[in-house]
């Protein structure tokens, strides 16, 4: 063979010697770390490379519409969340073009026009051109609410608990605009300019009540003209044990013994019930519980008994702001 021959020959055979040695002293050197990995991939951990999410460019077709005529709505602002800045507006017929780039697929699309409720829409586009379908525009809606005001006691069952006449409704459209409840506890409200969805307060406003209360907000999800059946239970947040007794007499000059057996009726100053009770047990008393505010009254009856009306015996008036009352003696007699 060539003189050449037998040196390359050599060379390669050293190549690979040198090449085995390097392999084998990586594997000692990775054997030997605590971790058991290989030292050299950052403390055995393999930093991944970082991958650049794909963009995309579209160009975006539509029209805008009103939702009651069908008609285009010209000059309508559209804009992408790509780039919140840059604003096209609808042509004469509603219809707009819009090139959105450097997004990942998904953006959001926003029409607004002064006197129309704004929109905002999903968009997923990935393809160089994409047409968005019909986006109808509505003007705000004018609702007519009406409802009740009443205690959480009538919420929970419509038998009882009792109406709230003295109390004040608003809407969080406009919660300076607050109206009155009439003497059935009833309530109607118009509400201007809202999107479809708000909310309604109600108020309880007794005269010389100090524990002034607010409901919970109720949400009305309408866009019709008028919408009923919204009652709202006021809260107030306490209750209040009553506990009357009541005591018997022959005569209106008898001593009188407090008595078993004799119905208490506690009704509010409209006259409308919130609960009742007989007196009973060892403590021979009627223990009610009444979730209305302010001032009640407790009346007591018993069959072949009266109360003397130049004394008002028959009844007595509670302020209900603490959580247990106990008013006087109520007295009935058998004879006046």
């Amino acid at each position: 063979p060539p003189p050449h021959r037998g040196t390359f020959d050599r060379q390669l055979r050293i190549l690979a010697l040198l090449l085995a040695a390097v392999s084998g002293a990586l594997l000692l050197t990775a054997c030997d770390s605590p971790t058991g990995e290989n030292p050299n991939t950052n403390g055995g951990k393999v930093t991944p490379p970082k991958v650049t999410p794909k963009t995309y460019a579209t160009t975006l077709t539509g029209r805008v519409t009103d939702e009651s005529t069908g008609a285009g709505v010209p000059d309508a602002e559209v804009s992408a969340s790509t780039a919140p800045k840059k604003v096209v507006k609808t042509r004469s017929d509603g219809r707009f073009t819009l090139q959105v780039k450097e997004h990942t697929g998904t953006f959001t699309l926003t029409v607004k026009k002064a006197g129309y409720i704004g929109v905002t829409i999903s968009i997923s586009a990935k393809k160089s051109n994409h047409t968005v379908p019909v986006i109808q525009l509505a003007e705000p809606y004018t609702t007519t609410v009406r409802g009740k005001v009443i205690t959480p006691a009538k919420a929970a069952d419509p038998a009882k608990g009792s109406i709230i006449t003295t109390a004040r409704v608003w809407s969080s459209i406009d919660p300076a605009k607050k109206v009155d409840v009439g003497t059935d506890g009833s309530y109607s409200l118009q509400v201007a300019g809202h999107t479809g969805s708000f909310t309604i307060t109600a108020e309880y406003t007794a005269a010389g009540n100090r524990n002034y209360k607010t409901s919970d907000p109720r949400t009305v999800t309408t866009k019709g003209a008028s919408i009923d059946n919204q009652d709202i239970p006021l809260n107030y947040g306490y209750t209040t044990e009553v506990i009357v007794r009541v005591s018997l007499h022959a005569t209106t000059t008898s001593g009188g013994v407090i008595s078993n057996g004799v119905t208490v009726v506690i009704t509010t100053e409209d006259n409308h019930e919130v609960g009742r009770g007989v007196t009973s047990g060892t403590t021979r008393a009627a223990v009610i519980t009444v979730d209305h505010p302010g001032r009640i009254t407790a009346t007591a009856s018993r069959d072949g008994y009266r109360g003397d009306p130049s004394r008002n015996s028959q009844k007595s008036t509670i302020d209900t702001t603490a959580s247990t009352t106990t008013p006087g003696s109520l007295n009935l007699y058998a004879s006046l």
